[in-house]
């Protein structure tokens, strides 16, 4: 059971230090009053002589004691209570501590709202500025490619195409003119000799036959936040939007252009092929006819034959080496272990779309941030939370046409999350985004 102490009756040292205490501060009081009578005495005797100036010192006098008088009695009375109720320290003083690492994923998470702030209001400025009928293939800035692989394919292609077609009907054109000559040589038609020739195209076909993936580009994390927030907001606006970069369905489920142009060159290639090995067989005949022929003339139509027959020969092995060295390029896996025609596969499906009407929208976080702060007042010492932290984003986009690449619409906007009392934070983050 608890003891109360009692001021009448003191029972510890401290009950009589505070029965000391009051008893002196009753002493003081005693002694004010007695001062305070004496000074009244003092100004009724001034005022009865008649002496204003004597009267006016006796008045400044006595507020002047009464002041002190008072002082001395609440001096007292606080010491009294000061002995009786004093608390000691705790320790704590309501201050709050953050290190350098404090609100990050508070301020990442503001910072994800504003990028869907930002993405709500790109999205009204280009669903007016798009075309109609054109759908939307959106990029971050870091993913989006620069199209240097099937640019310089096309350019390989149509070289390496037409110089092709060129060796054969050179050889077509210098075999018909040597029909006249009586050529034995069975061993360039024989099956072995044909399906040599056949062997490229097989290994190009057994290639494709094969399976593979087709992998994206991963997306890096700042880009992805506004990208993938721009994808959602277009398509509650009812857009159809497309990410390559994440998924490229065309280049994966669709026949590729890209590899009709491959087996067409495979298929040159093989016709080539054929025509080299029987111009170098038609050589080697008219050489055997021109070792036993007698006339002089024959003789020399029949050598100078032989030897067009096998420059003809050794310009369709260069040809042919062309296709064989792209093949070679296109199919062997680079130092990320990809296959560079993979690449061009992907970045045909994205022309094809373009070319068919879409518009192509790129965009970027610029900066992605945020800032804390802390205040400290009479609530944060009772244990009240005084941190507040906000997140930011800067974003540009462009939107272009996607078959002339006219800027349909362009800009750049700043988004301030604003700062939010970290108890408040689950409360903001699941508002929508700012309208």
């Amino acid at each position: 059971m608890s003891q109360t102490n009692d001021p009448n009756k003191p029972a510890t040292a401290d009950d009589y230090n505070a029965q000391k205490a009051l008893d002196a501060a009753q002493a003081d009081a005693l002694d004010a009053k007695a001062r305070l009578i004496a000074s009244q005495k003092a100004l009724a005797k001034a005022q009865a002589a008649d002496d204003p100036a004597a009267a006016q010192l006796a008045v400044a006098t006595q507020v002047a004691n009464i002041a002190a008088q008072q002082k001395a009695l609440f001096d007292s009375r606080a010491a009294i209570l000061k002995n009786n109720f004093t608390v000691p320290e705790s320790g704590f003083t309501g201050t709050v501590t953050a290190n350098d690492k404090a609100g990050t994923f508070e301020a990442t998470l503001l910072a994800a709202r504003a990028a869907n702030t930002a993405a709500t209001g790109i999205s009204d400025q280009i669903k007016t500025a798009r075309h109609a009928s054109g759908s939307i293939v959106l990029y971050g800035t870091s993913d989006l490619p620069d199209f240097q692989p099937l640019i310089a394919f096309q350019a390989q292609y149509n070289a390496i195409n037409q110089t092709l077609l060129s060796a054969i009907a050179e050889i077509d054109a210098r075999m018909g003119g040597l029909a006249k000559f009586d050529i034995h040589n069975e061993a360039a038609f024989t099956p072995a000799v044909i399906g040599a020739a056949f062997d490229a195209a097989n290994k190009l076909l057994g290639y494709f036959r094969t399976d593979y993936t087709i992998q994206g580009v991963s997306v890096t994390a700042d880009d992805a936040l506004l990208v993938n927030a721009l994808a959602d907001a277009l398509r509650l606006k009812s857009v159809t939007v497309t990410m390559p970069a994440l998924f490229n369905a065309p280049a994966l489920m669709n026949d590729s252009p890209i590899v009709q142009n491959l087996v067409t060159l495979a298929d040159l290639r093989s016709k080539l092929q054929q025509k080299v090995d029987v111009a170098n067989a038609q050589a080697e005949g008219l050489t055997k006819l021109a070792s036993t022929e007698a006339d002089a003339a024959k003789k020399s139509e029949e050598t100078n034959g032989a030897a067009d027959l096998k420059a003809l020969g050794d310009q369709g092995k260069a040809a042919l080496a062309l296709y064989d060295g792209l093949i070679a390029k296109l199919t062997t896996p680079d130092d990320k272990a990809k296959v560079p025609l993979t690449a061009i596969i992907q970045q045909e499906a994205v022309r094809a779309a373009l070319k068919a009407g879409a518009n192509l929208l790129v965009a970027k976080v610029s900066a992605a941030g945020g800032s804390w702060y802390t205040k400290k007042n009479f609530w944060t010492f009772f244990g009240g939370m005084p941190f507040y932290t906000m997140g930011g984003v800067v974003v540009h986009y462009n939107l272009l046409d996607g078959r002339t690449g006219a800027v349909l619409a362009a800009g750049a906007i700043p988004i301030d999350g604003g700062f939010f009392k970290i108890g408040k934070l689950p409360e903001a983050l699941s508002k929508p985004p700012q309208q």
